[in-house]
C-alpha cells in the first residue's frame, strides 16, 4: 500500500512540474510575442527599439552624428565653453539625448584630429574655422 501511495504522490509531482514548464513556455513565447508587436519593439540587431529608441537603461539613444553637430553649434555661439556649459546648451530632443561621455569623447577625437582646441578646460573651434563659419 505504502507503494502504491508514493507511486501516485510521484506521478501527481511529476504532472505538476510539467504543467509548470508548459505555463512557463507559453508565458516567455508570450513575452516575445509582445515584444516584437510592440512599436518600439526589437527590429534588428541590437536589442532596442528602432534608431533612437530607448536603451536598456530607459534614456533615449542619440542619432550618429548628433554630438558632433551639437558642440560645432554650441562652440560656434560661444568660444570658450566648458563640457558642462556644451550640455547645458542643449536646445532641442536630439541634443538632449546625447550623453555627456559621448560629448568628451567626441571632444577629445576632436582635438586629436584638430577640430576642437582645449585651453584650461574650456573648448573652442579653432581660429581660421570659427572664422569661416561665422
Amino acid at each position: 500500500m505504502a507503494k502504491t501511495t508514493l507511486d501516485s504522490i510521484l506521478r501527481d509531482l511529476r504532472q505538476l512540474v510539467e504543467d509548470e514548464y508548459e505555463r512557463g513556455h507559453l508565458e516567455a513565447l508570450r513575452h516575445v510575442v509582445d515584444a516584437i508587436r510592440q512599436p518600439g519593439g526589437r527590429r534588428g540587431g541590437r536589442a532596442g527599439a528602432g534608431r533612437r529608441g530607448r536603451k536598456a537603461g530607459g534614456r533615449v539613444r542619440a542619432r550618429r552624428g548628433a554630438a558632433r553637430a551639437f558642440i560645432e553649434r554650441v562652440l560656434r555661439q560661444k568660444a570658450g565653453a566648458s563640457v558642462p556649459e556644451i550640455m547645458s546648451a542643449a536646445s532641442n530632443p536630439d541634443e538632449r539625448a546625447v550623453s555627456i561621455s559621448a560629448i568628451r569623447f567626441e571632444l577629445y577625437r576632436g582635438k586629436k584630429e584638430k577640430r576642437y582646441r582645449n585651453t584650461k578646460g574650456r573648448w573652442s573651434l579653432p581660429g581660421s574655422r570659427r572664422a569661416k563659419q561665422a
